[in-house]
């Protein structure tokens, strides 16, 4: 398999392939997290604020750690990366990463943190 875009995105699909069907049971749940949050907010406001913040931080650190990880993974280290194309892979890879994880983390934290009290003055 030639160094191109076409053999980067086969190994990766052969990397997540075993994680496919835990994957779709986590859209599953993520949607039905989305949905109990949207049915929250009717009733009280949702705390978008201090949830989006911490989510994010998550998010940074997820892709952080996808940077690190992402080549042992695959079975190759850090060492093989050789050009522009395979650096872009792993920095596009882990950035997906993160804003998976922040996707993840959103709905969650919207059902389980309670809304912040504002004083009224």
């Amino acid at each position: 398999m030639a160094f191109s875009l076409m053999g980067i995105l086969a190994v990766m699909l052969e990397a997540i392939r075993p994680f496919l069907v835990p994957l779709l049971a986590l859209l599953c749940i993520e949607i039905a997290l989305v949905a109990t949050a949207v049915f929250k907010s009717r009733n009280k406001p949702l705390d978008w604020k201090g949830s989006g913040k911490i989510a994010a931080v998550m998010g940074c650190i997820g892709f952080l750690v996808a940077l690190l990880a992402a080549p042992w993974i695959t079975g190759a280290s850090h060492a093989q990366l050789a050009g522009w194309l395979d650096y872009l892979a792993l920095v596009a890879a882990s950035a997906a990463a993160g804003v998976a994880l922040f996707l993840a983390l959103l709905p969650l934290l919207l059902c389980a943190r309670p809304p912040q009290r504002r004083a009224v003055l």
